[in-house]
């Protein structure tokens, strides 16, 4: 150049993925459309495909991995959050899991720990794998440090729970509610009546 300041190089944009190709929007509508809409990485690929962009499995893979590091912070705020309330609802539910360091192709059994803080209208959830099974040391981790009521269906890990200092153990209605639902094709009068009062709760 006449002007003696050499070759001048534009600023790259910042990207979430240090060194990526990939946008914050087409990370944000992968992500999306596989936990959101429950749209599979290889359907993702093959749509891209017809849309002229060639980008394998196993790149996008690694973009979701590289993206849930971004947000883990967020993660540990949440379940902060979350935890700090006084009155928790918690449930679990199985999952099956692809592993392949286990079983190429096989799934096992893997329980998502659901922790809700109605009043605040916040939750998280709490993957255990098949080893831990769905037994009480996740939500002993977990709620070491909670004190308050904790609301439950009648699981028997959660018994447990009730027999500590500072935590009031409150039963689901939701589950006591589905015996009478079903009682009332023996006795509608009876179980109409207990229906009622609960709908009135």
């Amino acid at each position: 150049m006449g002007n003696g300041e050499g070759i001048l190089i534009g600023e790259l944009s910042v990207r979430p993925i240090e060194k990526g190709i990939a946008g914050a929007g087409l990370l944000s509508s992968i992500l999306v459309e596989k936990f959101v809409d429950h749209l599979p990485l290889y359907r993702q690929v093959e749509r891209f495909k017809r849309e002229g962009a060639r980008i394998p499995a196993t790149t996008i893979d690694s973009w979701i991995t590289q993206v849930a590091g971004l947000v883990e912070p967020l993660y540990g705020q949440l379940k902060e959050l979350v935890l700090a309330q006084g009155y928790l609802q918690v449930d679990e539910t199985p999952i099956k899991v692809l592993d392949q360091k286990i079983k190429n192709g096989k799934t096992h059994q893997g329980y998502h720990w659901v922790y809700n803080a109605p009043l605040q209208n916040a939750l998280f959830y709490d993957y255990r794998d098949y080893r831990e099974d769905r037994g009480r040391e996740g939500p002993m981790k977990l709620l070491e440090n909670f004190t308050g009521y904790l609301q439950t269906d009648g699981y028997t890990v959660y018994e447990w729970f009730a027999k500590l200092p500072g935590i009031t153990h409150v039963a689901c209605m939701a589950h006591a509610r589905r015996k009478f639902e079903q009682a009332l094709d023996y006795d509608a009068e009876k179980a109409g009546w207990v229906m009622k009062k609960i709908q009135e709760l």
